[in-house]
């Protein structure tokens, strides 16, 4: 999208006094969100984007700082002190994905006395050093050197080159929303996250459209306003001797989803089970594509199962996620992390294991990208099991409220690559080429024999998979990354469906059937 972005150069910034801010009253939680494009990073100490300053060095006179640093090299630091005590927090350039002429999105969150940093939507928090202590943030003293800026620090040497927009605060802790502030890389709408402080800086004003309207004032004169493209995932260009008459019709096409469909499960009793893979040994990965809005109920994406006794499963409940891996001599290996995935939009969910007890050798993804915690295995394998469900967790509960598409199982550790092609950014595609083991699409080739859902297995086990509980109405229309579809009312199979097209005759269609009812060989085709 195209907005605007402020402190264009160096000696620009913005200050605000009013009292009533968050971040000036010792809170135990505070969390601020920015995006930030830097065109300079020149000072060993960092250039300054981010600055509450309230006479720190003064003991007598206690206040406090909480100052965010970009190092020349992209890595972040925070300085943080109350009381004349305080600690900071370094990110290396190695561990930060700041890149000078780039966006990023920077979230610091603050609890108690432990600090939390993401970087373009990741927790970055395990790679970064904290010394000294962490403190609450700084109850400011009225009259403290240049209290609350903007893009600026105390001179223009250290301050922000380059833009900043969309800076938001809360008086909380934020990180289970992480995934709404980053929006997949584009600044989003915060108004439901109910920020107390919120400038956008993209309409040539310091509006602050959070609860707290402390709109803000310039140092000296408005920083300049640029229109620039706000996104962490892309470079911004900028045309030279070109006009709206460089504009023409594209050619591009879009994604095309492998399946438009999915299956709802009513989160009550339908599930759908398979005979296999059974893995109890060796490497396994696992892939699913989801969509709920049940921020209350434990609901289990998969569940492995001996005869009825539940073993390993996925499960999320409201923002929490956990991966439960019972390995093979029985010991409970949990994988927990905290996201937001009931939103009722599609996400796509995968874990990837060695089986083995490497350090960190589990891995969960979402949307493409790896979560912050990871697992290692207490032991070798997974426990036997003798069946699969989707949807639910045995014998019949925890069940899963909301759709799935295209659940699969692979005999192997799938990289991060083949993680985000199976992704597709959002668009499912055909995964045969990464050879699954079970792949059932829950789509146009599943069909409904007036008792069960038959969900025919795509990968090489051949595990068809049988519904339970469901009534032939669940296949609907509605896959992920799949617009306008339709389904029918009053129609059936065959009334409806005719092997007549334009240009075409003699046509024909199977129902009911499966490729397994295709047959070859002598004596069974004539001749």
């Amino acid at each position: 999208m195209l907005t605007n972005a402020f402190f264009k150069t160096r000696t620009d910034g913005k200050e605000l006094s009013n009292s009533s801010m968050v971040g000036r009253s010792s809170e135990t939680e505070f969390t601020v969100s920015l995006w930030g494009f830097p065109s300079g990073l020149t000072q060993t100490y960092g250039q300054g984007i981010y600055t509450i300053n309230g006479s720190f060095y003064n003991t007598n006179n206690p206040g406090g700082v909480f100052q965010i640093f970009i190092l020349p090299g992209g890595g972040v630091k925070v300085l943080t002190g109350a009381g004349g005590v305080g600690g900071q927090l370094i990110l290396g350039d190695a561990d930060s994905p700041i890149e000078m002429n780039k966006w990023f999105h920077l979230m610091l969150v603050l609890e108690n006395n432990t600090l939390n940093i993401f970087v373009n939507g990741q927790d970055k928090t395990s790679l970064a050093t904290v010394t000294g202590t962490i403190s609450t943030m700084p109850s400011l003293l009225t009259g403290a050197y240049k209290n609350y800026m903007l893009g600026y620090f105390n001179n223009a040497t250290y301050s922000w080159q380059g833009s900043l927009v969309n800076v938001a605060q809360w008086d909380s802790d934020k990180s289970s929303d992480i995934s709404t502030i980053y929006n997949g890389g584009q600044p989003g709408d915060l108004t439901s996250l109910s920020p107390k402080n919120w400038w956008k800086l993209t309409d040539g004003s310091l509006v602050d459209s959070g609860s707290e309207a402390d709109d803000a004032v310039a140092i000296a004169t408005l920083p300049t306003v640029v229109a620039t493209n706000v996104n962490s995932n892309s470079n911004p260009g900028t045309s030279s001797g070109m006009t709206t008459a460089n504009l023409v019709n594209s050619d591009l096409t879009r994604s095309i989803p492998y399946s438009s469909y999915s299956m709802v499960f009513d989160g009550t009793a339908d599930y759908i089970s398979a005979s296999g893979p059974i893995v109890t040994s060796g490497a396994l990965s696992f892939s699913c594509w989801f969509k709920t809005s049940d921020t209350t109920n434990n609901q289990v994406i998969w569940n492995s199962i001996d005869s009825t006794t539940a073993k390993s499963f996925l499960r999320i409940t409201g923002t929490a996620l956990r991966l439960k891996i019972i390995d093979g001599l029985g010991g409970s290996n949990n994988i927990d992390n905290t996201v937001t995935t009931a939103d009722g939009n599609w996400h796509h969910i995968a874990f990837t294991t060695d089986g083995l007890t490497t350090t960190d050798g589990v891995i969960v993804y979402l949307d493409g990208a790896p979560l912050g915690t990871t697992g290692t295995l207490s032991n070798t394998g997974f426990a036997s099991t003798t069946k699969n469900q989707i949807g639910s967790y045995a014998p019949n509960t925890w069940n899963f409220n909301g759709s799935l598409s295209n659940p699969a199982f692979f005999n192997k550790v799938l990289s991060q690559d083949e993680i985000l092609t199976i992704y597709n950014g959002g668009v499912p595609n055909s995964i045969s080429s990464l050879s699954p083991v079970s792949w059932w699409s829950l789509a146009g080739d599943s069909y409904y024999n007036g008792n069960d859902w038959i969900c025919p297995d795509l990968g090489s086990a051949s595990n068809n998979g049988t519904s339970d509980g469901m009534g032939g109405t669940e296949l609907v229309g509605n896959g992920p990354g799949s617009t306008a579809n339709g389904i029918a009312t009053s129609m059936d199979i065959p009334a409806n469906l005719k092997g007549n097209a334009p240009n075409s005759s003699k046509n024909a269609f199977s129902v009911n059937m499966t490729e397994i009812d295709r047959v070859s060989g002598s004596g069974n085709v004539p001749g």
